[in-house]
């Protein structure tokens, strides 16, 4: 079962603050494609739609954010959300807070080719990922349909604590 996914993201035939329905790893693929071949002036933002909502406005409990550099074929990933949202298989599932979490995700199998440009977690403060956040596009990629079947945080990659989203 794949989750239907939310995912605001800057767009020229669409208001930047209408998010666009996916509910296909195809589909997905579509938003990516898009998203590394244009200037996104904020990171890109992902919900599963049937996921729990919180607080009078009905927010979701969660979300991903997401930046990438084509020319570089590198990205990063950014998850926030409650306990439930950590697999029970993760490792940190034990020693995550029950009010959850800030993460972002990693490779200790690899590493950024000198010269990476930065990527950002907020591009309005240029508050930017950690440099050892930063993934080969195709993991990236990995990590976000992974979210969508399973509506989780990836396991896919590694994670550590943020301070920062």
């Amino acid at each position: 079962m794949n989750y239907t996914l939310h995912v605001w993201y800057y767009r020229a035939d669409a208001p930047s603050d209408a998010a666009r329905t996916v509910r296909s790893e195809s589909e997905l693929a579509d938003v990516l494609t898009y998203v590394l071949a244009n200037h996104q002036p904020n990171p890109p933002v992902l919900v599963a739609r049937e996921r729990p909502k919180v607080g009078r406005r009905g927010r979701p409990d969660h979300q991903l954010k997401i930046d990438a550099d084509r020319e570089s074929a590198v990205g990063a990933v950014l998850a926030m959300g409650p306990r439930d949202f950590v697999p029970e298989s993760a490792p940190d599932f034990a020693t995550t807070s029950p009010d959850g979490g800030v993460w972002v995700a990693r490779s200790t199998a690899w590493v950024p080719p000198v010269g990476t440009p930065p990527l950002y977690i907020d591009k309005a403060v240029m508050t930017e990922f950690p440099r050892n956040a930063v993934l080969p596009l195709d993991l990236w990629r990995e990590a976000l349909y992974e979210f969508m079947r399973t509506g989780l945080r990836p396991t896919c990659v590694e994670w550590d604590v943020s301070t920062v989203y």
